[in-house]
């Protein structure tokens, strides 16, 4: 589909941009830096979790299969 031309003469864009605050911050930095700290702790958290749920599947495999 063709796009229509764009329009010249007084109807066209704007010579200048508005006059408009720029918008606030959504969060402070310091609220980020707790979510980061608090997301590291998580990670570390799963890390440990996912290397204890290894040891259990090697201990299992040991007891379904004695040598």
């Amino acid at each position: 589909m063709a796009r229509p031309p764009n329009p010249t003469g007084p109807s066209g864009p704007p010579e200048q941009l508005a006059n408009v605050p720029p918008p606030p911050d959504l969060y402070a930095t310091s609220d980020i830096r707790f979510v980061m700290i608090e997301l590291g702790k998580v990670s570390t958290k799963v890390d440990r979790l996912i290397q204890d749920v290894e040891g259990q599947g090697t201990k299992i495999d040991a007891v379904q299969h004695p040598s």
